[in-house]
């Protein structure tokens, strides 16, 4: 119970509701999450406008397998939402949107035959994996006693995308006296640690976009 009531509170959006009371194995016995990575949670808008959630499981990077009866309405508007990646207690995940899905040719949602989909993933131009530096200061008037680095993953997002800004999402990220620090991806500095807000149960951090600003960068250096 207390997984689904996590689970609830991360990915639902305000004003929908998921029937989930009969969401669990019959008879079995709680399995950590990182031992079966391949294990996704697919959160879904049917033909009938209702919020649903299905189980998947990644067969490649960028492929997932499940129940064509889990098939969305559309693969517009945020329709598929899926979810993975997740560790003990469900607090960091990661999350892709679906491109493309392919029910079976030949399903029959009368008696389920052939009840089997693929989902492609959309591929994404984000750079990934990322990761972000920060001092551990115990006191304002001293000197950090440490330098610590946590693992991040770029998101899409729309706003972050009109601020000129990447963004990653999750549990794990920067806080107040991280500002100012680098976002580093596959080897290169391609963000500045700026703000962060909570969204969906979670948090949303922003880093300035340090490759839209290499001509003013140039043009300083330059200049100095």
């Amino acid at each position: 119970q207390k997984n689904i009531d996590m689970l609830k509170r991360l990915f639902l959006p305000p004003g929908r509701e998921l029937e989930y009371a009969r969401w669990k194995i019959i008879g079995g016995h709680e399995v950590n999450p990182h031992k079966r990575s391949y294990m996704v949670f697919l959160r879904l808008v049917n033909k009938a406008d209702e919020l649903k959630g299905c189980g998947g499981f990644l067969i490649r990077e960028d492929f997932v397998m499940t129940a064509a009866h889990c098939q969305a309405k559309s693969v517009d508007h945020g329709s598929y939402d899926v979810f993975y990646g997740f560790d003990k207690h469900s607090e960091n995940h990661k999350k892709m949107s679906v491109k493309k899905d392919f029910p079976h040719d030949h399903y029959n949602e009368s008696d389920y035959t052939n009840d089997i989909m693929l989902l492609k993933e959309k591929s994404s131009s984000l750079p990934n994996p990322c990761s972000v530096c920060g001092w551990e200061l115990r006191s304002s008037t001293k000197l950090p006693s440490k330098l610590l680095e946590v693992n991040v993953r770029l998101v899409e997002n729309r706003d972050c995308v009109k601020e000129s800004a990447y963004c990653s999402e999750g549990k794990t990220g920067t806080s107040g006296g991280d500002s100012g620090g680098p976002l580093i991806c596959n080897g290169m500095a391609y963000g500045v640690v700026s703000a962060s807000k909570p969204i969906d149960g979670s948090t949303l951090y922003k880093y300035t976009n340090v490759p839209d600003t290499t001509d003013w960068i140039n043009n300083i250096l330059k200049d100095n």
